[in-house]
């Protein structure tokens, strides 16, 4: 499946909170091991996202919640496939100038609009609703 796709499934359950599914979507983009023991992985992801997503999903910093995932790194089988590591390392970057310029800018207020115009304008049989 096109990682973009994915990738918008994975946005959709991170704001639903599904954390099982966004295992499924983390070993679909190459992040995690298909093998992986979900009985481990699952908790810790809720534990970093929640933590993060406590307060409201707009209050969501991709630099903090990357820097909580480097720690899990070492605990679990986390890896960086190479075709995101440029990408997420640019999204930090644009998310910090971004903060710098706005204090109040928030990367899910960007990103929702976008997932939710893809799903109404669905292209792709995987989208439509």
């Amino acid at each position: 499946q096109d990682d973009r796709l994915i990738i918008t499934d994975s946005i959709i359950h991170l704001i639903n909170k599904d954390y099982e599914s966004l295992t499924d979507d983390f070993i679909r983009l190459g992040f995690l091991r298909p093998d992986v023991d979900r009985q481990r992985i699952v908790p810790a992801l809720r534990e970093v996202l929640a933590m993060k997503l406590a307060n409201a999903v707009r209050d969501f910093n991709f630099k903090q919640v990357t820097d909580r995932f480097s720690e899990l790194m070492y605990d679990y089988p986390f890896r960086v496939p190479a075709r995101f590591a440029l990408i997420i390392r640019a999204l930090v970057s644009q998310e910090g100038v971004a903060l710098r310029l706005d204090p109040g800018f928030r990367i899910v207020g960007v990103a929702y609009p976008y997932v939710a115009r893809r799903l109404l304008a669905a292209d792709t049989a995987e989208l439509r609703v």
